[in-house]
């Protein structure tokens, strides 16, 4: 018997007074559209916090410390991408300072900070992701 296995990817939730860091995606699947910053897992080469800070790095220019990052929610339905069942390991970073973005050009068209009553329709699942990151640490909805 053939054993399939699904991908393995991050996001990372970034909050910076109050507003969340968001990407704009330049690839299909949902070109245009806004997202959490992140993306696959090096196979063999690095641990999900490692590619957590990466992809963030990659995305947006941010370099955070692991000693900054923490580990929120795995997100594992089989139909949460329309490329296949891929599991995400959602991570969350608070930013003290101000920090100038940098968008990956081929990946991403834009990078910036959103407020939280602008949040817009988001690509995957990542609306929900918010939403329950939102109630569990804010007791907030949107």
């Amino acid at each position: 018997m053939e054993y399939k296995n699904p991908c393995t990817t991050v996001d990372v939730i970034v909050i910076q007074s109050n507003q969340f860091l968001f990407v704009k995606r330049n690839t299909d699947p949902f070109k245009d559209m806004w997202a959490l910053p992140g993306g696959y897992i090096n196979y063999g080469e690095e641990t999900l916090e490692e590619a957590a800070i990466r992809e963030l790095k990659e995305e947006t220019g941010i370099n955070v410390d692991l000693n900054d990052l923490y580990f929120f929610k795995h997100y594992s339905s089989p139909d949460r991408d329309p490329r296949g069942h891929h599991i995400t390991h959602v991570f969350f970073t608070y930013l003290k300072d101000i920090c100038e973005l940098k968008a990956d050009q081929q990946e991403i068209k834009e990078v910036k900070f959103i407020p939280l009553h602008e949040i817009p329709d988001l690509a995957f699942d990542h609306k929900k992701i918010i939403i329950e990151y939102l109630n569990k640490h804010f007791k907030l909805s949107i």
